[in-house]
């Protein structure tokens, strides 16, 4: 992980029937289900979802499926059928609306490819209005587990610096593919021109924040947007 650190989370919502989202890695079980275990009763564990099929997500959840016999996993009828079905140790459960596990009612709202596959969902908590947003709005560095604050504006530039250097080291075959970041600039120029068209800027690009879509755009157009420069600190040609 880049040096300034990077975190992952996971949460239990204390319902009639507790619900857990992400279970995180194999490796972290032992830890992540005594966190679970100081506060409920780990076998009273009811619901397992996550926001996507990757390691930190849902690494363990067959570990808690073993340690909890009453828990299913619950998740979009997509992800059900493309993965899950194999996957988990025990049938999951569905759900297309709301999951009212006593006292919290959740809702799964679907994000395919945001932010990452094709199953990908978020969990919002109609009780509490809270957003469990997995990493979909990822930062590194050491920030608090859970906010209502504007997280672009306190991003510090300076947790990012070490990334390029980081992602070269560690995953050189993103760099070896010629002309891979020329493609990549491509699809982040067209998300940016479909993002404006829908979304038309509500102001003249200097008054609005610097990571709104315009904004990227113009900075990708002359050569000056995140991937040149993860192109120049990589040494890529």
């Amino acid at each position: 992980m880049p040096p300034s650190g990077f975190t992952f989370n996971q949460f239990l919502v204390r319902g009639e029937e507790p619900f857990l989202f992400h279970t995180g890695q194999r490796e972290l079980f032992p830890l992540v289900s005594a966190s679970v275990g100081r506060l409920i009763d780990l076998e009273a564990l009811r619901w397992i979802s996550f926001a996507h099929l990757e390691a930190d997500e849902m690494g363990a959840m067959n570990q808690f499926l073993a340690a909890a016999p009453h828990a299913t996993v619950v998740h979009s009828p997509l992800a059900c059928d493309l993965s899950i079905r194999d996957l988990a140790d025990r049938p999951p459960l569905p759900v297309t609306d709301v999951l009212d596990i006593g006292g919290h009612r959740l809702r799964l709202v679907p994000t395919p490819h945001v932010p990452h596959n094709w199953e990908s969902g978020l969990w919002f908590d109609e009780t509490t209005f809270t957003l469990l947003a997995g990493d979909l709005f990822t930062t590194v560095g050491d920030g608090p587990a859970m906010t209502g604050d504007d997280l672009v504006e306190r991003t510090r530039p300076e947790d990012y610096a070490d990334i390029p250097w980081w992602l070269r080291e560690d995953y050189p075959e993103l760099f070896d593919v010629p002309r891979q970041l020329d493609r990549l600039r491509l699809y982040a120029i067209a998300y940016d021109i479909r993002d404006l068209t829908m979304f038309p800027p509500p102001a003249p690009a200097h008054q609005l924040n610097e990571h709104h879509a315009l904004n990227r755009l113009r900075r990708a157009v002359v050569g000056n947007g995140h991937l040149d420069r993860l192109d120049a600190a990589a040494g890529v040609v």
